[in-house]
C-alpha cells in the first residue's frame, strides 16, 4: 500500500519558535556538486544514492523472505528555489543542511536518510511486525517530519520557510526492486502536489472489494510472470537505403481469455503499482535470446520508464542481463518517452552515462509532445530524437507540423543527433522525410510490429515497400 502527504505548517499554531534550528553567519565550505556517477552528496554529509539503494534492496528481500516490515518515505521540499532566488545560493544551501540536521534528528535506530536529487530526501524507516502497526508508524513519522521541515528557519534578519510532499509506499513481500518501491512512493506523492498546501493524509486501494483498475493489476502481473508479455519488432529503417538496421521492441499483451490487450491499458498499470521495472527487464531478456539469431548489425530498441533512471543499481541489473544472455551492448538502444522525462537529473545523467560507455544509445522518444526542456536535452546527451507520429502523419497537410518537423530536424542538427521519424504511412511521406535530411524512420509503410520469426524473415529477404495490413 501507498500513502501521501502535503503540508505546510506556521510555527505559531503552536507558539513556539524554533530558535534552537537557527542559520546563522558561521562560516561554511563552499556548495559542493552532487556527483551524478557515484550519486556522492558532500553538501549535506548524508548517505549517496547508491549506498540507500544497496539498503533499500536488502529490506525488500527481508520482506519478500521472512515478510520483515519497513517504509519508504520520499520527501520533495518546496521553496528552495525561491530561497535561492531571494537570498543567493549560500543561503540556500545554509538552509538545506539545517533540513537534513532536523530530519537526521527524527531517525530511529536502523532507520536510514539519504538526499537522493536537489530538493528529494529519501528514508528507509524499520517497520513493526504487525502491517497495520507499521502503516500508522510511517503515517506519524511523515506528519512529524512535514512538520518539522515547515518550521520557519532564522536566517540574519528573516526566515526561511519551506514546504514538503511526502509519498510512502510500505515494503512488503511481492515487491520486486528498488525502482518499484521508489515509483509507487512518488506516485502518491505526485497526487498531492495538485491539492492545497496542507497536511493531509490519504491511502490508497483500501477498497474491499477489487476496481476494475485492480483487476487488471492483478492480472498483468499474473500474464507478466505466464509469459504473456511479449516483444514484437517493428523495422527501423534507413531512409537513403530502404533497408533495414534495426527494430524496435514493442510489449505486446495476448490475453488468453480478453485477447489482445493493448500496451496503453497495461504499461500504466504496471507504472501505478511500481512494477514497470519486471517489464524492462523481460522484455529484454527476450530481445536478447531473439535478436541473437539475427545478424549482428541489427540494433534493437526498448522502450525504458523514465522512472527507472533514478534508480542507481539499474544500469547494473540490465547489463548483467545482456551478459548473462549474450548479447553485445552494442546492439542495444534505450528509449526514454519524453513525457514522462525525469526530474532527477544527476541520476538519469548518471544511469544514461553507464548505458553510453557500455556501447548503448540513448533516444528520446516522442519528441514534442512532451515536457523536456532544452536544458534537459542538452544535459542527458540523449544520441537521437524520435519524432512523434502525429508530426509526421499531418505533415504533408498541416503547415505547422511541416514546420515543426523542420524545427526538429535543424534542432537535431545542431545538436549532432540522429533523428528517427515515427509514424510513416505513405510513400510521399518517406520521400520527403528523405529530401530533407531525416536518416532513419518507421512506420506502417514498411511494417507494422511482427513477431521474433516474422522479423528474422524479413531481415533475410528484405523490405517490399508496402504497408502492412
Amino acid at each position: 500500500m501507498a500513502y501521501s502527504f502535503r503540508g505546510s505548517w506556521n510555527w505559531r499554531d503552536d507558539q513556539r519558535k524554533p530558535r534552537d534550528f537557527a542559520v546563522t553567519d558561521q562560516a561554511y565550505p563552499a556548495r559542493p556538486p552532487i556527483d551524478p556517477i557515484a550519486g556522492s552528496n558532500r553538501l549535506t554529509g548524508l548517505p549517496t544514492r547508491l549506498e540507500f539503494a544497496t539498503r533499500l534492496q536488502c529490506a525488500i528481500q527481508q520482506a519478500n523472505d521472512h515478510g520483515a516490515p519497513s517504509s519508504l518515505l520520499l520527501i520533495n521540499l518546496q521553496g528552495r528555489q525561491e530561497i535561492v532566488a531571494r537570498h543567493g545560493a549560500k543561503m540556500g544551501d545554509r538552509a538545506l543542511r539545517e533540513i537534513a540536521r532536523r530530519l537526521e534528528g527524527m531517525l530511529r535506530k536502523n532507520d536510514m536518510l539519504a538526499r537522493l536529487g536537489e530538493d528529494d530526501f529519501a528514508v528507509i524507516a524499520d517497520g513493526q511486525a504487525e502491517p497495520e502497526a507499521h502503516r500508522d508508524a510511517a503515517n506519524r513519522m511523515a506528519a512529524r517530519m512535514v512538520q518539522t521541515i515547515c518550521q520557519p528557519i532564522p536566517a540574519n534578519d528573516c526566515e526561511l520557510q519551506f514546504g514538503a510532499n511526502i509519498g510512502i509506499a510500505l515494503c512488503r513481500p511481492g515487491i520486486a526492486g528498488v525502482s518499484d518501491l521508489l515509483q509507487m512512493a512518488a506516485g502518491t506523492m505526485q497526487q498531492t502536489k495538485n491539492r492545497p498546501a496542507r497536511l493531509s493524509l490519504g491511502e490508497l486501494s483500501r477498497q474491499a472489494a477489487l476496481t476494475v483498475e485492480e483487476a487488471l493489476e492483478h492480472d498483468v502481473l499474473r500474464g507478466l510472470a505466464a509469459g504473456e508479455i511479449l516483444p514484437f519488432y517493428q523495422p527501423v529503417i534507413d531512409l537513403a537505403t530502404n533497408r533495414i538496421c534495426g527494430f524496435e521492441a514493442l510489449a505486446r499483451w495476448q490475453h488468453p481469455v480478453r485477447g489482445f490487450v493493448p500496451p496503453d491499458e497495461f504499461v500504466p498499470a504496471l507504472e501505478r503499482i511500481g512494477r514497470i521495472s519486471a517489464l524492462t527487464e523481460t522484455m529484454l531478456t527476450q530481445v536478447c535470446r531473439d535478436a541473437n539469431a539475427w545478424p549482428s548489425y541489427a540494433r534493437i530498441a526498448i522502450n525504458v520508464s523514465a522512472s527507472e533512471l533514478s534508480d542507481p543499481l539499474l544500469p547494473r541489473r540490465l547489463l548483467q542481463i545482456a551478459e548473462r544472455e549474450g548479447m553485445a551492448p552494442a546492439r542495444l538502444e534505450f528509449e526514454i518517452t519524453e513525457t514522462a522525462l525525469v526530474h532527477d537529473i544527476p541520476a538519469a545523467q548518471a544511469s544514461l552515462e553507464t548505458f553510453r560507455q557500455a556501447g548503448i544509445l540513448s533516444s528520446l522518444d516522442d519528441f514534442g509532445t512532451g515536457y523536456a526542456s532544452l536544458g534537459q536535452l542538452r544535459q542527458l546527451k540523449f544520441d537521437r530524437l524520435k519524432i512523434d507520429q502525429s508530426f509526421i502523419r499531418g505533415m504533408l497537410e498541416n503547415g505547422e507540423c511541416d514546420k515543426i518537423v523542420d524545427a526538429i530536424l535543424g534542432l537535431a542538427r545542431s545538436l549532432n543527433l540522429q533523428v528517427v521519424a515515427e509514424g510513416i504511412e505513405t510513400q510521399a511521406a518517406a520521400a520527403s522525410l528523405v529530401a530533407r535530411g531525416c536518416e532513419f524512420g518507421q512506420g506502417y509503410y514498411y511494417s507494422k510490429a511482427v513477431t521474433a520469426q516474422a522479423a528474422g524473415a524479413m531481415l533475410k529477404t528484405g523490405l517490399r515497400g508496402q504497408i502492412a495490413a
